[in-house]
């Protein structure tokens, strides 16, 4: 198979504010990262760390598809680490970086095939540019 690249133009007029533009969407992006819990953008953090789990609860209902089990619903709670949050703060004397140390996700799968509710629970780890899973995965009936 052909090497395929994946090209999005960003954009930006006003500071804190981008526009990424892909195929025939596009959508805003806020600062790279807001510690405000009222700030009315999206973070482009938030966006990254959303990916993640939108990329894993779509994938496993593509598992399920190709397995054959009913899937009701999937949800995944995603946690994003900064190594050091004050580094992208400026703060003086501070050490690290501001970038994404670690990925927790909790995963929620609701199922009719086993009759029951399970929830998945499960962790990677972000380290030094690589994933590393930390494997702790249990299932629960509810």
């Amino acid at each position: 198979m052909e090497d395929y690249t994946w090209t999005l133009r960003v954009s930006a007029r006003e500071c804190g504010q981008a526009t990424v533009f892909t195929r025939q969407h596009q959508y805003r992006v806020g600062a790279p990262v807001h510690f405000d819990r009222a700030y009315e953008g999206v973070s482009a953090l938030e966006y990254v760390v959303g990916a993640i789990g939108a990329d894993l609860v779509n994938g496993l209902q593509a598992l399920g598809r190709r397995r054959r089990v009913a899937i009701d619903h999937v949800e995944a709670v995603v946690e994003g680490e900064l190594n050091n949050p004050l580094t992208y703060l400026g703060v003086v004397g501070e050490t690290g970086h501001p970038g994404l140390e670690k990925i927790r996700i909790r995963v929620h799968l609701a199922s009719p095939r086993r009759k029951r509710r399970s929830t998945a629970s499960g962790m990677r780890c972000w380290r030094h540019r690589h994933w590393s899973t930390c494997s702790r995965l249990r299932s629960n009936s509810n």
